[in-house]
């Protein structure tokens, strides 16, 4: 549950940046409400008729969501911009994801990591996947480091649990061994199995 509070969190974050971008792109042509029509007497009155109680359990919250968009609860365009925005944080458009992980694509995204790691060994996993996002278009930086997470996971990776196997019993190794071995050399390993020719 945490990892999707996490997410929900970011994306809350972000639509509240947008949020006071937009708020301060307009500032200097601000839109008309309600209270813009009232007359100076009237909208005193009017504002704490609509007030907002910051303890009143209901709308509380939502006083609090118009101040952390930077918006005004007295401004009708405000509330469909608070509920705009709120939408597009809890339920968000699916965009479709990438191209399928198949065994081969797997391994070659093991086989490029563990390039990478031996070039620069203290580069770490999410450093490599923002290296590797220019070869992984079609992904998301999370998404690529969710990859690699199943790519070194011989239960997700067949590729890997067989190679692994395989060496494990001709060096007569435990699996473990076998299994950090070929992590550790899955670029030289591509090119044998799926090199030019192959």
């Amino acid at each position: 549950m945490a990892k999707k509070d996490d997410a929900v969190s970011k994306r809350l974050a972000e639509e509240i940046a947008l949020a006071k971008r937009i708020t301060d792109g307009i500032k200097n042509n601000p839109p008309h409400g309600l209270l813009d029509l009232a007359s100076p007497d009237q909208r005193d009155d009017l504002a704490a008729s609509r007030w907002l109680n910051e303890k009143d359990p209901l709308f509380g919250p939502v006083g609090r969501a118009f101040k952390a968009f930077g918006l005004d609860h007295r401004n009708h365009r405000d509330w469909y911009t608070l509920a705009a925005c709120l939408a597009r944080v809890l339920f968000p458009v699916r965009r479709p994801g990438g191209k399928k992980w198949t065994a081969e694509r797997l391994f070659l995204l093991l086989a490029q990591v563990a390039s990478y790691k031996r070039t620069r060994p203290e580069a770490s996993d999410t450093a490599i996947c923002s290296w590797l996002l220019k070869s992984y278009a079609d992904e998301t930086l999370e998404a690529l480091r969710r990859a690699l997470h199943d790519a070194r996971n011989p239960k997700r990776n067949n590729e890997l649990a067989q190679l692994a196997e395989l060496v494990a019993r001709k060096g007569n190794w435990t699996t473990d061994t076998g299994l950090s071995w070929v992590i550790e050399n899955a670029d030289l390993l591509w090119f044998e199995l799926y090199g030019p020719g192959k």
